[in-house]
């Protein structure tokens, strides 16, 4: 068996569950009102000096106005249609809080029912967890996934959508603090995203 032939098992198995291809991705709708979608990936690789194949499966949520809101303020923090606004290795979501991955045996059967299992058990419970703004934006500070596609820029949008002025304001001094020592690109678009924000004004694309 080969890492292509594991994640096309994996991507039939998901299938069934409600997953559906989008934008390249495998999604679960979970919110149509929200247009809020579980995501799922299978990230395979051989392992050198072995005949083991490794397997990360990584679980994450697409929310859609989120990522509308950085498009209409013209943030460099936009990310393909088909990208998850957060997404971790399924180790993470457990209490051990580590890398786990599934090593599977190339010339020997994938245990399709387990995987399906923690997925059913952890992943998508993880996924209808954060349908909730608020839950979304405790997690995109947790440490696991700080930094996981410009999380502060995603955290200052559900500010944003919240309505929550003083909490954009208390972001840019957070930010602004954990960032004074090495100012960068990234830096400078926050702070600008964050003060297009609290006026409420977007800007053109290519302004950004």
């Amino acid at each position: 068996m080969s890492p292509t032939e594991v994640r096309l098992v994996l991507t039939r198995e998901v299938r069934k569950l409600g997953f559906v291809a989008r934008n390249g991705s495998m999604m679960l709708e979970l919110s149509p009102s929200n247009k809020v979608f579980g995501w799922v990936g299978f990230n395979t690789a051989l392992v050198r000096h072995s005949e083991q194949i490794e397997l990360n499966m990584v679980i994450g949520v697409r929310n859609e106005v989120v990522e509308e809101v950085l498009a209409d303020f013209g943030s460099a923090a936009q990310i393909a249609k088909g990208q998850p606004t957060i997404a971790g290795h399924i180790g993470y979501l457990t209490r051990s809080k580590s890398y786990r991955p599934t090593m599977i045996q190339r010339n020997g059967e994938i245990d399709v029912g387990e995987i399906i299992d923690k997925l059913r058990s952890i992943g998508i419970p993880f996924m209808e967890r954060n349908v909730s703004l608020h839950v979304l934006s405790r997690n995109l500070r947790q440490p696991h996934f700080y930094r996981f596609a410009y999380s502060e820029h995603r955290v200052a949008a559900i500010l944003y959508l919240l309505g929550n002025m003083r909490g954009l304001e208390t972001l840019a001094r957070d930010v602004k603090q954990r960032w004074k020592d090495c100012p960068q690109p990234d830096l400078v678009d926050i702070l600008d995203l964050i003060g297009s924000l609290k006026k409420g004004r977007s800007k053109p694309l290519s302004a950004s």
